[in-house]
């Protein structure tokens, strides 16, 4: 067991190291110099008559930030600052980038949150039904909601959403705030476009389970069909464990889509705009924080693996 959690923990920090490096390559090899824009807008940098000034100022700060130090140099220095929690301050805004991103990001969490417990929800429903309904025209219909749900765009559901529920309805506040009382349609909007996957799933796991032999001499000894999904759906739990693990984290990830349709607040808005200003920085730290949300959540699902699966246990 301690070398299944060793084994585990050593691949996160190589994934760790290898995906933060990748960023900051990246952003070093950004088409536009951070240092420039952060000391001149490019439109004045054009006009200006005393570009040589300029020039000698930009090769200064990169000095003083040892930006003229060799990549790996640069890089260990800018993972020191990041374990340290300093990452910069925004081009743009002039806001400390580490401030800004813990004030946003638990807005961020708690829709994917929501939004993935309600897909478990929705897939649990969706799943059993459609066993219980085996080959008959509730399963059919069920399929063909799953089947629309993965084919249109996220977008297109969540503009919808927004134009019913707020302009027709008028039951849902369109604010730029992440107030508790408007978290609910974002995270219903995520949790029913993410769970055909795992509904069909369960559906799957459940079928596989009660066509095992002992499920079907109980089913020939007359015990209660219901009864015997309940049962079944105990031992579906790993392959339903590891779909909502790895959803919460695209979902955390996705949030720039859904933040901008709904108005949120959070991570993917601050990444959005980072990126549309070219506040690279900025866009180096959402990259970073998002990169670090996926990579724990991995590495919590899998010390969480051996909990509910017993031959990795033992084994």
């Amino acid at each position: 067991m301690a070398e299944f959690f060793i084994k585990k923990f050593v691949r996160m920090i190589i994934t760790l190291i290898i995906a933060t490096f990748a960023v900051f390559i990246l952003i070093q090899n950004a088409p536009s110099d951070p240092v420039t824009m952060m000391l001149t807008k490019p439109d004045e940098m054009l006009v200006s008559s005393d570009k040589e000034l300029l020039e000698q100022k930009i090769q200064e700060t990169k000095e003083e930030f040892g930006l003229n130090d060799h990549i790996l140099i640069q890089y260990k220095n800018w993972m020191q600052n990041i374990l340290s929690g300093r990452m910069g301050k925004s081009l743009i805004t002039k806001v400390d980038i580490a401030s800004y991103i813990a004030k946003v990001l638990p807005s961020s969490v708690l829709i994917a949150l929501v939004g993935t417990l309600l897909q478990l929800v929705f897939a649990l429903i969706a799943g059993v039904l459609s066993v219980v309904y085996v080959s008959k025209w509730q399963e059919h219909a069920i399929r063909l909601v799953a089947i629309f749900l993965r084919s249109v765009p996220f977008f297109a559901i969540g503009f919808a959403m927004l134009m019913y529920f707020s302009v027709n309805l008028k039951i849902y506040e369109v604010s730029n705030s992440a107030a508790l009382s408007r978290l609910w349609l974002p995270a219903f909007a995520v949790g029913i476009t993410i769970f055909p996957k795992l509904s069909r799933i369960i559906r799957n796991s459940l079928l596989d389970e009660m066509g095992k032999t002992y499920m079907v001499a109980y089913v020939a000894k007359g015990f209660d069909k219901r009864k015997l999904i309940a049962e079944a759906l105990q031992n579906t739990m790993i392959p339903i464990f590891t779909t909502l693990s790895m959803s919460f984290a695209s979902s955390v990830g996705g949030m720039v889509i859904t933040e901008r349709i709904f108005s949120w607040p959070g991570i993917g808005n601050f990444g959005m705009s980072s990126v549309i200003t070219q506040d690279y920085p900025a866009v180096q730290a959402y990259v970073l924080v998002i990169t670090f949300i996926v990579v724990i959540v991995n590495f919590l699902s899998d010390m969480l693996y051996p909990l509910i699966n017993p031959v990795v246990r033992e084994e």
